[in-house]
């Protein structure tokens, strides 16, 4: 743990469960906000590196299009679309504020942040089947986090 961080709220592995349940039923907007809360969390606890991982994912959920998936019953009811949709993925000048700052303040280089960010978009890639890759999200990443 970094000098001056707190430990993680006593909730976290129920946040951690929740968020993994949000991607499976395709509730891309509440996964998104969750790790935006998270990202939050960790700030106030002084665990800056952690919670750059944390938007680092948002980002990449931003660029592939999240939003929520219809319920069950409801979907029945109409032709349901996919809970994430590419063409309307961009990224949010939030979110990229947020990490360029926190770039800044780790005094991390392009590489570095890259690294980072295949490390932490990887699995969420693989595991939820998006249609976006690491790879061609990070070309749009890459191009807006360093003057």
């Amino acid at each position: 743990m970094p000098a001056g961080a707190q430990a993680l709220p006593a909730d976290w592995p129920e946040r951690v469960r929740q968020l993994h349940l949000w991607a499976r039923a395709g509730q891309w907007l509440r996964y998104r906000d969750g790790r935006i809360a998270m990202a939050e969390t960790l700030l106030r606890n002084g665990r800056t590196g952690e919670a750059l991982e944390q938007l680092l994912e948002v980002w990449f959920v931003d660029l592939n299009g999240p939003r929520n998936a219809l319920p069950p019953r409801e979907a029945l009811l109409a032709t349901e679309q996919s809970p994430l949709d590419p063409a309307a993925g961009a990224t949010q000048a939030r979110v990229r504020k947020q990490v360029r700052r926190l770039i800044a303040q780790l005094e991390l280089e392009a590489d570095e942040v890259q690294a980072i960010f295949f490390a932490v978009t990887s699995t969420t890639y693989r595991r939820y089947r998006l249609p976006v890759s690491p790879s061609q999200a990070w070309q749009a990443v890459g191009l807006q986090i360093i003057d």
